[in-house]
């Protein structure tokens, strides 16, 4: 199965046996020689056993240097000194025809990839879709990895792999036998329950809620959902940040139960102060490929496909909408959509109104519906904004299951109390909480606030 130059050798010393995680393996690829280009050999058979099994996104085929084929050197151009292929230790096909170039690099020292080590592989790459870096070290040089065409797996992902993950790799290049991922999940009842109140409701309704607490599986069902969508080909999945596209992108991929998946990604990194979580992952930390212009998924739009699933952040749905121009959204999941009720006109709300984008049926996905409640605001302030409670918004509530009846009835989140901590005029009268500021540092901030505060710090130490 695995066709690198080196698998014999691999073989013939038993490397990657027996092997539960990623510094075993590298000290294996260092123990084995003392010459630079057997410890790269090395860590190349491990990294077409790693690709071929999808670990960090589905691949169609890997092709090591030594067996490239003749449109492989005609459509990318690649060069070819007297012992190997200029730049590139191979290339990816993708399940939408794209050809990538992938380069691997052994380092023993330092934490860097360096920029003359990668200009290479830079230039090799130029007529390819993507070239992804593989790396044991901790980063690549940082001008390479901001190229929008270059993504990475580097030791921080590696590290993550389990003795599940190494096993299937020592069976992949000893016995030759792909042994399958864990099987196909099996949902609790609660979330077939789901998946068929959602599925029911869309065969009437444009738009609807499905509100489950943290944990409890929304990623899984909302999967599911879409793969039982009868006629989805346009799937958009929309997220806050590359945080979740990454997180979400490879529950979907690797839990999904169609032959392929063809994909694109669409996202960069967000920066707002006014979102509940301000940290987020730079797009040369994602471990497969992202773009952020219209022109890459007007061209993944374009391809004759069975379907098309799309991976988006909320800030990136205006380049979404660009390149889909008059094509139409099947069906679009809005995770944590209690993000998009807010004011008008910012970019979470942009996907909820049809003059945006059009989308055929919504399905907004949260723990925390958000809610602005008329009686403490004016009529025009409630114009302004979209409110989770507006059915012809958001629709109506296909399933909830409550934070109860999880944690008490399905038991698959832990069991909470309800503790009220109380702040008596001991700290501030009423009227401090209504005007008054507090100097902290060098800012004022409102008394309200440090009330909360104070409470919350009293609660936890009482409880």
């Amino acid at each position: 199965m695995l066709r690198h130059k080196y698998i014999a050798k691999i073989k013939k010393l038993g490397l990657f046996r027996d092997v539960e995680s990623f510094t075993q393996i590298e000290e294996q690829i260092a123990g084995h020689s003392e010459d630079r280009n057997d410890r790269g050999d090395a860590l190349e058979v491990f990294a077409e056993a790693f690709l071929i099994l999808g670990f960090n996104a589905p691949y169609k085929s890997v092709y090591p240097e030594n067996v490239l084929t003749t449109e492989h050197f005609k459509r990318l151009r690649i060069k070819v000194s007297s012992d190997n292929v200029r730049g590139i230790d191979g290339v990816l096909e993708t399940h939408t025809g794209e050809l990538h170039t992938y380069q691997v690099k052994f380092g023993s020292k330092g934490e860097t990839v360096p920029w003359n080590k990668l200009t290479g592989s830079d230039s090799a790459s130029e007529l390819a879709d993507g070239l992804l870096v593989f790396t044991n070290l901790a980063q690549i040089d940082e001008d390479i990895a901001k190229k929008d065409y270059v993504y990475s797996v580097k030791k921080d992902f590696l590290s993550t792999l389990t003795p599940d993950d190494f096993k299937r790799i020592e069976e992949l290049i000893y016995s030759e036998q792909i042994t399958k991922k864990k099987e196909k999940i099996q949902l609790d009842s609660y979330q077939e329950e789901a998946v068929h109140s959602v599925l029911d409701k869309l065969k009437t309704d444009p738009r609807t809620q499905l509100i489950m607490p943290c944990g409890t599986g929304k990623t899984i069902v909302s999967q599911r959902i879409v793969e039982q969508m009868e006629g989805a080909k346009v799937i958009l999945i929309i997220v806050p940040t590359l945080q979740l596209l990454n997180d979400t992108f490879l529950n979907y991929f690797k839990n999904t139960s169609w032959e392929s998946f063809p994909y694109i990604c669409v996202g960069s990194k967000v920066i707002d102060g006014s979102a509940y979580d301000q940290v987020d992952l730079d797009p040369e930390e994602l471990p497969f490929l992202s773009c952020t212009k219209p022109e890459p998924i007007k061209k993944f739009l374009g391809k004759d496909l069975e379907r098309k699933v799309i991976f988006s952040t909320y800030d990136s749905m205006r380049v979404v909408a660009q390149a889909l121009g008059k094509r139409q959204v099947d069906i679009a999941i809005f995770d944590e959509a209690h993000n998009t009720a807010s004011k008008k006109g910012n970019y979470w709300t942009f996907g909820l109104e049809d003059k945006n984008i059009r989308i055929n049926k919504r399905v907004f996905l949260t723990a925390t519906p958000r809610k602005f409640q008329l009686r403490r605001k004016n009529e025009e302030d409630m114009r302004q904004v979209f409110s989770m409670d507006d059915p012809c918004v958001y629709g109506k509530v296909a399933y909830e299951l409550s934070f109860r009846t999880a944690a008490y009835d399905y038991e698959v989140i832990c069991k909470y109390k309800i503790i009220i901590s109380v702040i008596s005029s001991e700290y501030y009268t009423r009227e401090d909480l209504k005007s008054a500021d507090v100097l902290v540092g060098y800012s004022d901030v409102n008394a309200e606030t440090i009330a909360k505060q104070i409470a919350l710090v009293d609660a936890v130490e009482k409880n």
